[in-house]
């Protein structure tokens, strides 16, 4: 990712790695964040009193801080932050996993696409937000389901038609309250990534997953279907992280089905059970 489209990249305007300077945000300090001009280090779980913070600086207003400090930092430290940004002629705010596994939830989502509002609001800069997405093609699933429903994930079809609620309706709030007493998981190993109590009910009740690969979920589940390997012995289309679909073709066969037609024959099964 650093290589081909943002530290290292060759870009139109910004030529080389000089022209650019990269701000890393984190609770610790990673791989990429040695690669960083600046590492600033937040304290757990304060992301959205930083990211209010920025906003308000941003607005030319002055954040209440506790004991001159904002999610752990000294408001200096802030305030010079948020004067790089203010000084960007094109920025971009790329976020991982982490900032909508906090207290806030959803919020620290919603605070950082204000702040992407708040500085676009100069004309003479543009910001845009990117999620940096865990594992492949989780850009194909919210795109279809935006295409299908008009929303991009935590939808509910339990009325005969989809309703949406972040913070009622993700898989890890419908586990974590074990509002599930079955669950079909699709290509993912929600038992590896998940929180630990939502994870833990799906042991608790009646679990399938198809995927080509075995897994942590797949140690515990009740029926594994093994499926084809998209793009191997399977085709079909796959989003980019930017949102730009990709046609991957199969150059090999296999006894197995893709995802798609598993589904397609347990539904026939159902309907005609």
């Amino acid at each position: 990712h650093s290589k081909r489209y943002t530290m290292l990249s060759e870009g139109l305007f910004k030529k080389n790695r000089s022209d650019r300077e990269v701000i890393v945000f984190d609770v610790r300090k990673t791989p990429t964040a040695k690669m960083a001009d600046q590492f600033i280090r937040v304290e757990p779980g304060k992301d959205f009193e930083l990211l209010m913070a920025l906003r308000l600086i941003i607005q030319g207003k002055k954040p209440e801080t506790e004991a001159g400090k904002v999610a752990g930092l000294e408001l200096a430290e802030i305030e010079a932050a948020a004067e790089k940004l203010k000084n960007a002629r094109y920025g971009s705010i790329f976020y991982g996993m982490g900032l909508t596994m906090t207290g806030a939830k959803y919020m620290n989502t919603w605070a950082a696409m204000s702040l992407i509002r708040d500085l676009n609001n100069d004309h003479q800069r543009r910001f845009v937000m990117m999620p940096m997405r865990g594992h492949g093609n989780v850009a194909g699933s919210e795109i279809t389901m935006a295409w299908q429903t008009g929303y991009p994930f935590a939808v509910n079809f339990s009325k005969a038609y989809p309703r949406y609620n972040p913070g009622e309706y993700t898989a890890v709030d419908l586990l974590a309250n074990k509002e599930v007493d079955a669950a079909f998981i699709i290509a993912s190993d929600p038992a590896g990534n998940l929180p630990k109590k939502a994870a833990a009910h799906l042991k608790d009740i009646p679990t399938i997953i198809l995927d080509p690969h075995w897994n942590f979920t797949s140690d515990f589940a009740d029926v594994v279907i093994p499926s084809a390997l998209k793009g191997i012995t399977a085709s079909g289309t796959v989003y980019r992280m930017d949102h730009v679909p990709l046609h991957l073709r199969s150059f090999l066969e296999d006894e197995w089905p893709d995802d798609a037609a598993a589904v397609a024959q347990i539904g026939e099964l159902i309907e005609n059970a």
